[in-house]
């Protein structure tokens, strides 16, 4: 009994079953999966699945292509995968149907969330762009306010100069005048 329990435990797991709660799980799996298997797994299940059928292994691809972050998703859209379940009215009414919009309704979710991220990433670096203008803005500004000051306090001093100067030239005249009158 105990060799037969043995022999039981070596041999390997049952392949994964087509059902939904095996779907469900394997939602799962591809999720845990490091890039490299990933990709390997989607090369895999893509070469079994047919053109025009509706199929788990159709559902298990879409499930890859979801989870990818770059790689097999830029060769393949799960939305592209999952038409023939979509598009098929019989399949349409089967769990097939039901897991395959509910998984293109995730990917559709998932490709607008992509896209403000994008959109999100592309204003902050247009902020740090504009935060970057306005920095060499405000450093532009006080050069010129320093500039400006220095012009000013060079004109005060000239007008002072000039001042100064028109006060000199109003004592030689009238110092020029009183020699006039003398003589």
């Amino acid at each position: 009994m105990v060799t037969l329990l043995t022999a039981c435990a070596t041999l390997g797991r049952a392949p994964p079953g087509d059902g939904p709660g095996d779907l469900l799980a394997f939602y799962h799996y591809a999720a845990t999966l490091e890039p490299e298997s990933r990709r390997a797994t989607y090369l895999r299940f893509r070469n079994w699945v047919r053109e025009d059928r509706c199929e788990p292994d159709r559902i298990r691809l879409a499930m890859l292509v979801m989870q990818a972050e770059s790689g097999p998703a830029g060769e393949m859209k799960g939305g592209q995968v999952l038409k023939p379940c979509l598009n098929n009215g019989d399949e349409a009414h089967t769990y097939l149907g039901h897991l395959a919009l509910l998984l293109d309704r995730q990917i559709r979710l998932q490709n607008r969330v992509d896209r403000l991220v994008s959109k999100w990433g592309q204003l902050v670096e247009r902020r740090e762009e504009l935060e970057a203008e306005r920095d060499e803005l405000t450093r532009d500004l006080i050069r010129a306010t320093r500039r400006y000051r220095t012009v000013e306090d060079e004109r005060d001093k000239l007008r002072k100069r000039v001042d100064s100067l028109e006060k000199q030239l109003d004592a030689l005249k009238n110092i020029e005048r009183s020699i006039r009158q003398r003589n």
